[in-house]
């Protein structure tokens, strides 16, 4: 499921492993299963919460060390809308 492609959010480096997210989190009837789980950095799992991908506004977590400088486009556009198959490589 990890490999050295960093956060799945922000695509920042992850020395220390990262945590999991479930994409569809477990509090709205997500489950714990490959499809649904993604390694991130902890300021990306701290924004998102307990929302859904379309819900989450990946603005709010610019202010993260891990993730200054990623380009306001990508974080408003490409984030939110990409599907698990896109990102599973």
């Amino acid at each position: 499921m990890h490999g050295d492609a960093g956060c799945f959010h922000c695509s920042a480096a992850l020395p220390e492993g990262g945590v999991i997210d479930h994409l569809i989190p477990i509090s709205r009837g997500g489950v714990s299963t490959v499809a649904n789980m993604r390694v991130v950095c902890v300021p990306c799992n701290a924004s998102k919460k307990d929302q859904l991908m379309d819900e989450w506004n990946p603005l709010s977590r610019l202010a993260a060390p891990c993730c200054q400088g990623v380009p306001t486009e990508v974080a408003a556009l490409a984030l939110p809308s990409q599907s698990v198959q896109q990102r599973s490589g």
